[in-house]
């Protein structure tokens, strides 16, 4: 029972998370970047900063770990997530499990490290003012 639930709430949190980062941390980079000089700005530029960073490396990290399972290359895995035809409803459907567990741990790691980068500017702060 347990199985079923938690599958669906990683696949939330991976499109869900996934479609909301790339969509708004881009935004959030390129106004920090504009704006330089508007209050908190810098500190956007930070954040968005390591938080795309931390996507990234996430992503990478993840697929490089699940290369030892799969011997499919990124771009033919993307081609048979969407392709049963061509590679058959078995690969298809492991090729799409996999890029869903590649795009979870992109979007934690991104808001691992963008909590992590939140929680040291406010330390900064606290002890520069001390």
């Amino acid at each position: 029972m347990i199985g079923p639930i938690l599958g669906f709430l990683v696949y939330l949190i991976a499109m869900g998370g996934g479609l909301l980062l790339v969509s708004t941390l881009p935004l959030v980079f390129l106004s920090a970047l504009l704006d330089r000089h508007a209050q908190g700005a810098r500190a956007a530029l930070v954040v968005s900063t390591t938080m795309m960073l931390g996507f990234l490396v996430g992503g990478i990290l993840s697929w490089n770990l699940i290369a030892f399972y799969w011997d499919m290359p990124l771009w033919t895995t993307l081609k048979a997530s969407v392709d049963a035809e061509t590679y058959g409803h078995p690969v298809e459907h492991r090729a799409e499990v996999i890029l869903i567990w590649v795009l979870f741990f992109s979007v934690l790691s991104a808001l691992v490290v963008g909590v992590v980068e939140v929680v040291a500017a406010k330390l900064r702060k606290r002890l520069q003012h001390s």
